[in-house]
């Protein structure tokens, strides 16, 4: 609980206020919620209010330290001098037509990266040492030089590194590497110092982007550097939200995007890359654009680029370090290599080869027989074990069952046998070919005659 101020020391305060840095710097909002009694922390509001303007402070960053200082006020006095707590009152609700907005004349999003990277607060999280500074240095000289990066196209603007974790030596190292010998591209900035978010930042990048209009891309490496210390009674949800909240403010009013470094946790959750982002989900929640990178073994030499937007339909991709060239490279889209690599799988199974040999030989294209016979088959027509028995081998084939039918049209079907032990059939439903792949030229498919049982 913060102690109560007088009329006279809050004057006094608003006397030094002279820039929009000091205003965020000097906590003015919370000292009006100092104040002894109601109605003076109304007047003091007025004046805020009017300083605000003065300074082109918009309502989202003004929603922000109201937030804190509801949550931080002072008790009130009441007319007897006593001291209770009063709700505060707020102004009317300001509503607006849906008709007008449908006429209303909005600018669409500013894209750095096409199909990438938009205006807005973004993040790009994976675990410690996967290269993310690699990435968003080659990020920056990209859309400083206006030249592609993964692929999409970039537009140019100025950008402001700021490499918080490293020093002038490793950066121009990194630099000289990326750019292969090339000069750095004018309207390329970078600094390796910056002051957190309470202590002034959000102002400083106001100050500078007010100062130069041409820079559109703001990276923080990394979002720790930057973070406010948090309040003794503040929830962590509540501390990311409003670190995040005003940086987005920033960019939303620059038109900028503002791209946080940030790491993920170790351990996986559900499945959902976005749930690893370190710290809660008021980071992810703040955010316009959120990257992810991951790997199923650190060791693998591709990564996983998981993207979540809100302003364009995002596509997961894969991508590679090359280390002859020290950029990132785009393999493809997520969902196309995924399919690749399980028909190149599909391909190579021993399974597969042997049923498409085996269904070749026949004068009606179908098979019958166990899955111990089939074992016997493979070994010979293949030199691999199909399975290490028969059941798990029944368990294999089931899982193949919809590719068998849809790459080669095989149909498997389960035969009575008595009490024989349970025989498969597997037969060619239509007419067709089958790839050869034991041996010899390829084969045209025999019409499959027979029915399924």
């Amino acid at each position: 609980m913060r102690a109560l101020i007088t009329v006279k020391d809050f004057k006094a305060l608003l006397e030094t206020i002279d820039t929009r840095e000091a205003f965020f710097q000097k906590g003015v909002v919370l000292k009006a919620f100092q104040l002894p009694t109601t109605r003076a922390r109304e007047v003091a509001m007025d004046q805020i209010y009017d300083l605000a303007e003065k300074f082109d402070i918009d309502q989202a960053d003004m929603d922000v330290q109201l937030e804190q200082a509801h949550k931080q006020a002072a008790p009130v006095s009441d007319v007897f001098g006593r001291t209770e707590y009063i709700q505060e009152q707020h102004p009317i609700l300001t509503v607006f037509s849906a008709r007008e907005l449908q006429d209303k004349d909005i600018t669409p999003p500013r894209f750095f990266v096409e199909g990438l990277l938009p205006q807005g607060l973004a993040l790009l999280a994976s675990p410690p040492k996967y290269g993310k500074s690699w990435f968003v240095l080659d990020l920056c000289l990209s859309v400083a030089a206006g030249r592609p990066f993964l692929g999409h196209r970039t537009n140019r603007a100025e950008c402001l590194y700021m490499a918080l974790e490293d020093g002038e030596g490793r950066l121009q190292d990194r630099m000289n590497k990326v750019l292969s010998g090339e000069r750095a591209p004018t309207g390329f900035y970078y600094t390796t110092r910056a002051t957190d978010i309470a202590g002034g930042l959000v102002g400083q990048l106001d100050s500078l982007l007010d100062m130069a209009p041409e820079i559109g891309l703001v990276v923080v490496d990394t979002l720790q550097k930057v973070r406010s210390p948090s309040a003794s009674k503040e929830s962590a949800y509540a501390a990311d939200y409003r670190d995040a909240g005003a940086l987005k403010s920033l960019a939303d009013r620059h038109r900028v995007c503002v791209l946080l470094v940030h790491h993920l946790r170790k351990m996986g959750d559900d499945g959902d890359p976005f749930n690893r982002i370190s710290g809660t989900n008021g980071l992810f929640g703040a955010a316009d654009t959120a990257m992810v990178m991951t790997r199923e073994k650190r060791s693998d030499a591709n990564t996983l680029f998981s993207v979540s937007a809100r302003d364009f339909d995002a596509e997961d991709s894969i991508l590679t370090f090359n280390k002859q060239s020290f950029h990132w490279e785009r393999l493809g889209s997520a969902d196309a290599i995924e399919q690749d690599a399980a028909k190149r799988a599909y391909e190579n199974s021993p399974i597969v080869l042997t049923l498409r040999e085996l269904l070749r030989g026949t004068p009606t294209g179908e098979w019958v027989g166990t899955m111990r016979e089939l074992m016997a088959a493979g070994q010979d027509m293949t030199g691999r074990n199909l399975a290490a028995s028969p059941r798990e081998l029944t368990g294999v084939i089931t899982a193949l069952d919809h590719d068998l039918f849809e790459y080669d049209h095989i149909a498997h079907r389960r035969v009575r046998n008595g009490t024989g032990g349970a025989r498969h059939r597997f037969y060619l439903s239509t007419v067709g070919s089958l790839p050869q792949t034991v041996g010899g030229e390829q084969q045209s498919m025999i019409p499959a005659t027979a029915a399924p049982l």
